[in-house]
């Protein structure tokens, strides 16, 4: 099984480096084609939610649109960076085909709906754990990720620091009860199972 086509979703925050870091070094090392998605809220849609008088007479329009931007520019300066330091071609038509390469995807919308149906066009979807929380279950664009997308999700730890360029998957540990959702992981990650020096695989017979 190939790993050609990942999905990186990347809002433009510092906690979100780990998981673009790895996707980059993913798409290296698979040779795959990387598209980092960046999605911004449609300012429009909050007036069908609170009424066009009240949006459009308070200023909410114009600092939601601010606020995309500012996010956006940021976005796209981590991603021209980190491109840089792995050494993949950023934007560049006429990539060959079993070349590494990497594409900034701005697209502006609901983040589940976006992020569900470029999913469904990738081998793997990368994301970040949410800042200052374990759980995902309030952030829209994970959460389609990982239970909309019906695509492997690699959801990376935040972290701010220095980051390693090497992706680290010579150990691999897989939860297996024998159920389908556990083939469907274990199927999923066989890119990354392929290639680990040592493999575990885990069972519990009882809570």
């Amino acid at each position: 099984m190939a790993l050609k086509s990942i999905l990186c979703i990347f809002g433009g925050a510092s906690h979100e480096l780990n998981a673009l870091n790895t996707a980059m070094t993913l798409a290296q090392s698979h040779a795959a084609r990387l598209r980092v998605l960046h999605v911004s809220n449609d300012p429009a849609a909050y007036i069908g939610l609170y009424g066009e008088n009240i949006i459009v007479g308070s200023g909410v329009i114009g600092a939601i649109e601010k606020q995309n931007k500012e996010q956006h520019v940021k976005a796209k300066q981590y991603v021209t960076s980190f491109a840089a330091k792995h050494h993949l071609p950023l934007d560049t038509p006429d990539v060959p085909v079993h070349h590494a390469s990497a594409q900034f995807l701005h697209l502006t919308g609901k983040p589940d709906t976006i992020v569900a149906q470029e999913g469904r066009l990738s081998d793997l979807v990368v994301v970040s754990q949410l800042a200052g929380r374990p759980d995902t279950s309030n952030s829209a664009a994970v959460t389609a990720a990982l239970f909309n997308s019906g695509r492997p999700a690699l959801m990376m730890p935040r972290a701010e620091g220095d980051l390693s360029m090497q992706w680290r998957d010579k150990i691999i540990a897989l939860a297996w009860n024998g159920s389908q959702e556990a083939a469907r992981a274990m199927w999923g990650a066989m890119p990354l199972l392929e290639r680990a020096e040592k493999l575990y695989v885990l069972v519990a017979r009882d809570h």
